[in-house]
């Protein structure tokens, strides 16, 4: 499921990749993926509370989203990229203890997304684990203190 967004064409041009990757692997497109039209606060998180996984994109990852997946305990799939903006998912899910949900490549990207679908013991685990970690993510004052350090050494006085 993407959610269509309006500026330059580019959910357009995103689809067009997506069928033309999934023609060349002989499968159907309309099946297996939905553009939705860009939604509001409310809906967005009546589908997050429907999914089952959480596919986070590679290559430019989203911190929102992935926050507001582990604060509903949805298991993400994540790929680390090189760049900050590709570990933005990454992230939270190593600071409450699952790193095994960020892939190490595309492949065992594909496997984990897989597993999680297919796998109910095991997704009900890590559901478990994200309810349990949520804690130490969103009660952590350690950031918030850095941050005041920082301003308070390099602001003028």
């Amino acid at each position: 499921m993407f959610f269509a967004y309006g500026a330059h064409g580019l959910s357009e041009k995103l689809q067009s990749r997506l069928r033309g990757a999934f023609a060349a692997r002989k499968l159907d497109f309309d099946r297996c993926v939905t553009f939705l039209p860009w939604q509001t606060n409310a809906a967005f998180h009546g589908w997050l509370a429907r999914a089952d996984v959480f596919l986070d994109t590679i290559g430019f990852s989203g911190f929102n989203t992935a926050v507001q997946a582990i604060q509903r305990a949805l298991p993400i799939v994540t790929r680390e990229g090189r760049f900050l903006r590709g570990r933005l998912a990454s992230g939270p899910l190593k600071r409450i203890g699952l790193q095994e949900l960020v892939a190490a490549s595309e492949q065992d990207y594909v496997e984990l997304a897989v597993r999680l679908v297919r796998d109910g013991d095991y997704c009900e685990h890590i559901e478990e684990r994200m309810r349990e970690g949520g804690g130490a993510l969103f009660g952590d004052l350690a950031p918030i203190r850095g941050l005041e350090d920082f301003l308070a050494r390099v602001a003028p006085r």
